[in-house]
């Protein structure tokens, strides 16, 4: 009953039903992290190599950036099983297969990379492959040919040969640019079409095309490509608990600090008042400069840094209250 009516009169109080369903909300992010990504999951994903992250954009902003303007182009992928493929047999036990990756382009910005991702299984012989670039406007360009003896990933941003071929133009911006507007890029159905040679029964080559975007995510990504979104959330748990803890340990210390000024009184009542004011002068942002410029700029020490500047302050507001419950009859 005393429950009940407790939280029918915080109805007069909106802004404490605002601080509850925060507090809620952050507990259960707090929670689906834990239950979501374990400890060791996100350690591994965190400070793995950078094969984890090879799909994800480097340095992108959050997606929902596009609602205030932009049309910046996400990431897009084209698998292997969603290419069109065509497979002819020009020689003697050599086997042609075309595949034709195709996908829309319809944004306001260039994307920020190009790759193809490769996939050999063969027996001897290792396959070969030759890649042409299609426009909308119909324009066919040759990108390049390599023989490819294990995975790996093409970079097409990244190959001198072509920049040079292009003008000395990055192939991200080359590859999209409309004739008419330079600065633009020319929207339609872009093709990546990659003749694919084989030369054992049963060998393959498997591709993968990713237009690397300038958004991802939540929170965007860094410059080591990895999901932003990903810290993001596992951060809320030890900072939820870093809140809770720093608020109840200096929560208890200001009741119990100024209880001992009013209850002792004298001398240490003085001393409880002028450390108070002393605090109440300190302006914090410059007190942490001070802390990481001549201490350490470790999280450890800014912490207890600042539990430390915030033991002090509230005793005020407390001695105030214990002095008329000690005055009460």
């Amino acid at each position: 009953m005393r429950l009940g009516r407790a939280f029918r009169s915080l109805r007069a109080y909106p802004f404490a039903w605002m601080g509850g369903a925060v507090v809620a909300f952050l507990l259960g992010l707090a929670g689906y992290a834990l239950v979501r990504y374990p400890y060791a999951e996100v350690v591994w994903l965190w400070q793995g190599s950078a094969e984890v992250w090879l799909e994800n954009p480097r340095n992108a902003v959050p997606a929902w950036v596009n609602l205030f303007g932009g049309n910046r182009p996400p990431t897009l992928r084209v698998a292997w099983e969603d290419a069109a493929k065509a497979t002819t047999f020009p020689w003697p036990g050599v086997e042609e297969t075309t595949a034709i990756f195709a996908f829309d382009f319809s944004y306001d910005a260039f994307p920020s990379e190009l790759a193809v991702f490769l996939k050999p299984t063969y027996t001897r012989i290792p396959p070969h492959v030759r890649f042409f670039w299609r426009m909308p406007n119909g324009e066919e360009l040759f990108l390049s040919e390599r023989t490819v003896e294990q995975a790996q990933r093409y970079v097409l941003s990244g190959d001198q040969d072509l920049t040079r071929r292009l003008g000395g133009r990055a192939p991200e911006i080359a590859l999209f640019e409309s004739p008419r507007e330079p600065e633009r890029p020319l929207k339609g159905t872009y093709h990546l079409v990659a003749k694919i040679y084989t030369f054992e029964p049963g060998d393959t080559l498997e591709a993968k095309l990713v237009v690397y975007g300038r958004v991802h995510g939540l929170g965007g990504t860094d410059h080591l490509r990895r999901d932003l979104a990903l810290g993001l959330l596992w951060g809320t748990p030890p900072a939820l608990a870093f809140g809770v803890a720093a608020a109840l340990g200096v929560f208890l210390f200001h009741l119990i600090f100024s209880a001992a000024g009013v209850w002792w009184g004298g001398w240490v009542d003085v001393v409880v008042e002028r450390l108070t004011e002393l605090r109440l002068v300190v302006p914090l942002i410059p007190f942490l400069a001070m802390v990481g410029m001549f201490w350490s700029r470790s999280l450890w020490a800014i912490l207890g840094a600042l539990l430390g500047y915030n033991l002090l302050g509230g005793e005020k507001t407390f001695r105030a209250i214990l002095m008329q419950a000690r005055a009460a009859p």
